[in-house]
């Protein structure tokens, strides 16, 4: 009986947080927002994928980011060295597949080396950014800090 409880709860949970990643509609930073195509790639690609419902947590996670590449990261987005974009998968479907990306998810793309933060992403955006920062800024290593 206990197992069922658990295994009902979870199912429910785990929906609900799927389907939280797709509830709200709110427009993405504009700053941000590029067709994949108008954009030449940078040696570093730092992507984060939304739907078109997106959740506190996912609007977190871009705005993290985006702070991230006005401060820390500034000079080497101005020098070309890293890019960083908002996709919205639902429309960007070649890329989306690229990367096998169906819902919210936040990937660095190092000269071909991929690494999906997703998981940091969710836990840090909220509750500790700067812990979400520091893990971008480890793998695109060679920054001044790191």
């Amino acid at each position: 009986m206990q197992r069922n409880v658990f295994f009902i709860g979870f199912v429910l949970t785990l929906t609900c947080l799927l389907s939280a990643c797709g509830g709200s509609n709110s427009r993405p930073n504009e700053q941000t927002a590029q067709s994949v195509s108008d954009t030449a790639r940078a040696p570093i690609e730092i992507m984060y994928f939304y739907g078109k419902q997106r959740c506190v947590t996912c609007r977190s996670i871009e705005q993290v980011v985006v702070e991230l590449t006005q401060n820390e990261l500034r000079e080497e987005i101005a020098s070309g060295q890293v890019h960083f974009r908002a996709i919205d998968w639902t429309q960007e479907t070649t890329l989306a597949e690229r990367y096998e990306m169906a819902w919210s998810s936040l990937i660095i793309d190092c000269n071909g080396e991929i690494t999906n933060l997703t998981e940091k992403a969710f836990t840090y955006a909220r509750q500790q950014p700067d812990k979400l920062k520091e893990e971008i800024l480890k793998l695109c290593n060679g920054f001044k800090r790191y």
